[in-house]
């Protein structure tokens, strides 16, 4: 069906900011957030695909899909965290 329910817990061990666009080549972003506290959501609804730009994955406690925890894919230490997802789930191809 192609719809998704995007949501990010901060950790508050960390502060990090979030970006959410269309396509990894678009210039503007749909949405921006700063994760800086536990327990500050960002959420997004969408029928399309979403690229995820995180800076810092571990301010991150949760990220939920269609209400469903979800691991954020595999991350490398000091760099930055991208994704695509679609339909509810993680595209692994948009992983780092």
């Amino acid at each position: 069906h192609g719809k998704t329910k995007f949501e990010l817990i901060g950790s508050g061990e960390m502060r990090t900011w979030v970006g959410l666009k269309r396509h990894e080549d678009d210039d503007t972003f749909l949405k921006e957030a700063n994760l800086s506290k536990a327990g500050v959501r960002m959420v997004y609804n969408t029928n399309d695909t979403l690229y995820v730009v995180i800076g810092e994955p571990r301010a991150v406690s949760k990220l939920l899909l269609n209400g469903v925890e979800t691991p954020l894919p595999e991350m490398k230490f000091g760099r930055v965290t991208r994704f695509r997802v679609y339909d509810g789930a993680i595209y692994e191809n948009g992983a780092n």
